[in-house]
């Protein structure tokens, strides 16, 4: 074996050159410049194709053994891979219950007509996780009749808050959202429960917020 570069010659065995690198070749038929098959002859000097000087490095290239290449491999592990990191993060997002955005229906709300014998006035201020805090007043004499406040879950998939009041009379199904203007509209279901024989109802109220604050009296047992 023989390293065109440092003119060293080398055991049989040995590939590349251990002071450059370089691939070694075996001493043999082509020519060292042109690589043009040789048939040597005693008197032969010279190459016939390109005239290099035909001597004791007359040699033949032997091209090392290529590695296989994973590189394809690589690349097709790294998009699974990634495919696999998506579909998680995609799962854990929808399993997840995610915090919802109450900003536009926190604040004090104040019925558009003040002259309803409905809920006049509605408190709305953020909890934790997901929550907010909903307090109600009702129409009565001489004052408001303070509901109390209820914790409420949001998901926030929903656009609509969704409350349940329970009196001894009856239940009040209610359902809260934003409409397009920026009022707040209060959905009511009432059903009554005390056998009274008066009739449930649905009811419709709309809210302005207002910059009044709530006042924490003690909430009215109703008994209407």
């Amino acid at each position: 074996m023989y390293c065109q570069r440092c003119k060293t010659d080398y055991p049989e065995g040995k590939k590349f050159c251990k002071e450059c690198g370089s691939p070694l070749v075996e001493k043999g038929t082509i020519c060292p410049k042109c690589l043009a098959p040789l048939a040597l002859k005693p008197d032969e000097k010279y190459c016939n194709e390109c005239g290099a000087l035909l001597t004791q490095s007359i040699s033949r290239v032997i091209k090392p053994k290529r590695r296989p290449s994973f590189t394809w491999l690589a690349i097709v592990f790294g998009f699974i891979l990634a495919g696999l990191a998506g579909s998680i993060i995609l799962y854990n997002y929808h399993k997840t219950p995610q915090r919802a955005d109450t900003s536009t229906f926190l604040g004090h709300w104040t019925n558009e007509d003040s002259n309803t014998r409905s809920i006049t006035r509605v408190n709305i201020r953020s909890g934790p996780s997901g929550t907010v805090f909903i307090r109600m007043w009702g129409k009565c004499h001489p004052e408001d009749c303070d509901w109390g406040e209820k914790k409420v879950n949001v998901d926030e998939s929903e656009r609509v808050i969704s409350i349940e009041w329970r009196w001894g009379f009856g239940v009040q199904a209610q359902q809260l959202d934003i409409l397009p203007d920026g009022r707040l509209r209060v959905l009511s279901n009432m059903r009554f429960t005390d056998n009274s024989g008066r009739q449930d109802y649905d009811s419709t109220d709309y809210f302005v917020k207002s910059t009044e604050t709530a006042r924490t009296q003690k909430p009215t047992q109703l008994n209407y």
